[in-house]
């Protein structure tokens, strides 16, 4: 009879049992496959995403928000199947510079630190090997149009939205025709500083609503949420890359419910409860 490795089928268990909770938890990915952490209200846009089929998080600077949606991007993919018929993420934003340089720098280094295969080009697309056709890829200012995200079918969807304060109704009108299968997912996150825009009206109208009558989970993240603020626990590395007190800070006291005196209640009002400027930042 042939001699049986328990050790090994042990082993094999337990990666298995380990791979099935990551896929099931954004958060235990990025910590333990990067090593990195994700503060509290980090993990609650992750969570909403799990259980929503749209998450808008309106922010401020120094959040770490678009650092978020990149290793979301990363867990998304580590955790499925990476065939392009199987799963697609589309990120969007303002510019080029925002979709290139910054979401997809942050995706390269997640790729990077989990030793993802696969290869990210200069024009922001992640194609896997076995495959010519990109499963991610941002999407630049000039293809904005209504036919942009015609013909994107996978079972796995996600939409990433950047800036999503400098992106037109017709490009949500678009990203909402590719996500309507069950597990298709949008997340939308901004610095919502303008009024008029497409964001700014969807905030509104929602807000209005019950919770469980929005057709998109709202979440802020207003300076007074953010560690330096709140004394939450986070390491030195995170602490120094979030938003810092600045001397104008010392005498702002949040309100008794946790926000600032001008609250992130809708994007209207970022402006004065997110920038990271001295003259706003501590409102």
């Amino acid at each position: 009879m042939p001699v049986i490795d328990f050790n090994a089928v042990v082993a094999q268990f337990q990666e298995g049992a380990r791979a099935e909770r990551l896929a099931r938890d954004p958060v235990a990915w990025v910590e333990e496959r990067l090593g990195e952490h994700v503060w509290s209200k980090q993990r609650e846009a992750l969570a909403s995403v799990i259980n929503n089929k749209r998450t808008m998080v309106a922010s401020c600077h120094g959040s770490g928000k678009t650092w978020l949606a990149s290793r979301l991007i990363g867990w998304w993919l580590d955790t499925k199947d990476t065939a392009p018929t199987e799963t697609r993420i589309i990120t969007t934003a303002p510019s080029w510079n925002q979709v290139a340089n910054v979401m997809w720098g942050y995706v390269d280094e997640v790729r990077q630190k989990a030793g993802m295969p696969g290869n990210i080009t200069a024009k922001a697309s992640w194609t896997f090997p076995g495959y010519k056709t990109p499963t991610a890829f941002g999407r630049k200012p000039s293809d904005y149009d209504e036919s942009t995200f015609q013909g994107i079918h996978a079972t796995n969807v996600l939409v990433v939205v950047d800036e999503a304060g400098g992106v037109p109704e017709s490009i949500f009108t678009s990203v909402e025709a590719i996500t309507t299968n069950a597990n298709a997912r949008i997340l939308a996150i901004a610095n919502p500083d303008d009024p008029n825009s497409y964001m700014a009206k969807v905030w509104r109208e929602e807000s209005k609503k019950a919770p469980e009558d929005r057709r998109w989970n709202l979440i802020t993240i207003s300076a007074f949420d953010t560690p330096n603020f709140t004394g939450e626990d986070v390491p030195e590395r995170a602490r120094t890359n979030l938003l810092q007190r600045t001397p104008a800070c010392a005498g702002a006291k949040p309100t008794p419910a946790g926000r600032p005196r001008s609250s992130l209640s809708s994007p209207t009002s970022a402006r004065t409860a997110c920038s990271t400027s001295e003259e706003y930042s501590c409102r």
